[in-house]
């Protein structure tokens, strides 16, 4: 399984269902509550108080792509902005954004699934990516993949050197078991 940026769903799926999540691929994972400095807290604060709030998000996301853009990246941001304007949906962003990640600290610490985590140097949601990345690392026993000069998604950024990466880390498992009440489709 692989998630962008929250983690805690995925590592409650492999702590309930060991035998369904064999492995994690993380990329530019918040597992933590980051500390914001006031200037931080005060730029949010503005950003998100008025009617340019969709404008707001819409630029701060295009500002994790910091090397290269998804070709279809106008596109993609048009829809999230599309969407933000739809009633009770900057309101679902705001309560993701501030949720607490301390739940998913705790599941971590309980995990022994196999993990890559893959971090771009420029991923600027951390005060140091290279470090929070490592740090994680040695918390889960998971191996980690550095993009220099990726930002927040290196998968996007940086295809060429992450699916290698990703595809070498799914082929290095051992084959699964059948599990249990599972039935595979064959196509004939």
């Amino acid at each position: 399984m692989a998630t962008l940026s929250r983690p805690g769903q995925l590592y409650r799926a492999a702590r309930e269902s060991p035998d369904l999540v064999r492995s994690v691929v993380l990329l530019g994972p918040i597992v933590r509550d980051l500390p914001l400095t006031s200037v931080q807290k005060l730029v949010l604060s503005i950003g998100f108080a008025g009617p340019w709030r969709t404008w707001f998000w819409t630029t701060y996301w295009s500002s994790l792509y910091p090397t290269k853009r998804a070709f279809d990246h106008e596109a993609i941001k048009s829809a999230i902005a599309r969407n933000l304007r739809e009633p009770g949906r900057m309101q679902a962003l705001l309560t993701m954004l501030s949720l607490s990640k301390a739940d998913t600290a705790a599941i971590l610490d309980d995990s022994a699934v196999r993990a890559l985590v893959v971090m771009g140097t420029k991923d600027p949601d951390f005060p140091n990516p290279v470090e929070e990345a490592q740090n994680l690392a040695s918390r889960l026993h998971a191996e980690t993949m550095i993009v220099e000069g990726a930002g927040h998604y290196p998968h996007v950024e940086m295809a060429d050197q992450v699916a290698p990466r990703i595809i070498s880390f799914l082929g290095s498992l051992s084959p699964a078991p059948a599990a249990a009440g599972i039935t595979r489709l064959h196509r004939s």
